[in-house]
């Protein structure tokens, strides 16, 4: 990926990461994520969507849950890690996390989505309670950014 390309999309809000849809077709889109430093999002889902997330730039710790039980009163960490410059991921359509970009640099990441990602659940970390959202992924505020239930910056 050509960094003059993709940075010329990236777009920045100082109380929340951004998402920039680049493209979206019937079955898929695709979108550059910009996050500054402490911005993260919550857990979450992508409700049907599957998700592989390229680093472009910089890095995000991640945190990975099981999937919440009725019994469980709050989510149950299954995997942290870094994801770092290159690294690619896969994000199955089951899956919880949430991210965060502890570094003093911005971090870009490519998002493609499959099918388009217009849907997904919240998850209060504490009880392990379920929100749905759905929104329009071109809009300025969708997915993970400024739209989302217990966002606190």
């Amino acid at each position: 990926f050509n960094p003059k390309e993709w940075q010329s999309h990236a777009k920045w809000d100082s109380e929340h990461f951004t998402r920039v849809l680049l493209h979206e077709s019937p079955h898929f889109s695709l979108m550059l994520n910009c996050w500054d430093k402490n911005q993260f999002s919550p857990a979450h889902d992508h409700g049907t969507s599957k998700n592989w997330m390229k680093i472009l730039q910089g890095s995000l710790e991640e945190l990975q849950f099981e999937a919440p039980m009725p019994s469980m009163t709050q989510l149950q960490v299954a995997r942290a890690g870094t994801m770092s410059e290159d690294s690619v991921t896969f994000i199955g359509p089951n899956a919880i996390h949430s991210c965060v970009n502890l570094s003093d640099e911005p971090c870009f990441a490519i998002h493609l989505y499959s099918p388009p990602y217009s849907r997904a659940n919240f998850y209060d970390q504490e009880s392990s309670a379920r929100i749905p959202i759905e929104f329009e992924p071109s809009s300025p505020a969708a997915a993970d950014g400024a739209t989302n239930p217990g966002h606190e910056g």
